[in-house]
């Protein structure tokens, strides 16, 4: 599971949640496990302005009257092909990802903020001594056009389920192992009467989500299987029909996976959306 994707989910889970409730102000910079290697977040407005705690932020947020925090993978469509690097292989690099980011919600409209990850040595706002703790993330605001509702979240998981079966087929007939495995795993999780995510288990508020959006939630993250060296992104086949229905299998699930995590978070109060 890539642990930027996490923290954004875990930011839009628990600042939508705090958005809604007004409670005690999140800490997720100190609590919650998609931050275990961040020694600073930083956010940063279009006038400059910077606060470095997740919830002061949300108090921004609430002020310039923010109704809730979604979630954005790749413009809310499908994830295409584009570019020389697949979507799914830049999974294994810590960059700017053009694609992922946050929709900050209004009456108004919408702004988008997207996460800057530096390690001590790249980052202007960074002090030494190096610790356990070598990430310091800055996100930033931007302007932005509304974005697209998200597709109901029962058509989400079974097009989940679908992608993941396509893929344990596709393992087992090739000797994939363990990712037979690990997906079937994943698909298991549609069933669980109480729904965990593989990793990072607290990206979602205890309590925040129906047991539907647990179940997605979960099923999703336990077949995020696309990194670096050692995933399901490090495999090759010499048999060039092997390797393309390789490719289509492998962009196929990480469609399914990226949208239903979209689909998870951004589903709020209005689970019974479509597409519109």
């Amino acid at each position: 599971m890539d642990g930027i994707l996490a923290q954004y989910i875990a930011v839009a889970l628990h600042g939508s949640a705090w958005l809604t409730s007004r409670g005690a102000r999140p800490t997720l910079e100190t609590s919650n496990s998609t931050f275990q290697y961040v020694s600073q977040v930083y956010f940063e407005d279009l006038t400059g302005d910077r606060v470095d705690a997740v919830g002061e932020w949300l108090e921004w947020l609430a002020t310039a009257g923010a109704t809730e925090i979604n979630l954005s993978t790749l413009g809310d469509e499908d994830v295409p092909e584009g570019g020389p690097t697949r979507g799914r292989q830049r999974a294994a690099f810590v960059d700017d990802d053009p694609d992922v980011g946050l929709w900050i919600l209004t009456a108004e409209g919408a702004r988008l903020w997207r996460a800057e990850w530096r390690t001590r040595h790249h980052h202007p706002l960074a002090t030494p001594p190096p610790n356990p703790r070598p990430w310091y993330v800055t996100y930033r605001e931007s302007p932005a056009p509304m974005p697209r509702r998200r597709p109901v979240l029962d058509a989400t998981r079974r097009v989940l389920i679908e992608a993941i079966t396509i893929a344990i087929e596709f393992a087992r007939e090739h000797a994939m192992q363990p990712w037979d495995t690990v997906l079937a795993q994943a698909r298991d999780l549609n069933e669980a009467e109480q729904p965990q995510p593989p990793f990072y288990p607290d990206m979602a508020p205890s309590g925040g989500l129906s047991l539907e959006r647990q179940r997605l939630l979960a099923m999703a993250t336990g077949a995020h299987v696309f990194g670096g060296m050692g995933t399901w992104n490090d495999i090759a086949f010499a048999d060039r029909p092997t390797q393309r229905t390789y490719e289509e299998v492998s962009d196929r699930l990480f469609a399914a996976v990226m949208r239903g995590f979209s689909s998870c978070v951004n589903a709020g109060t209005r689970s019974s959306d479509t597409t519109s």
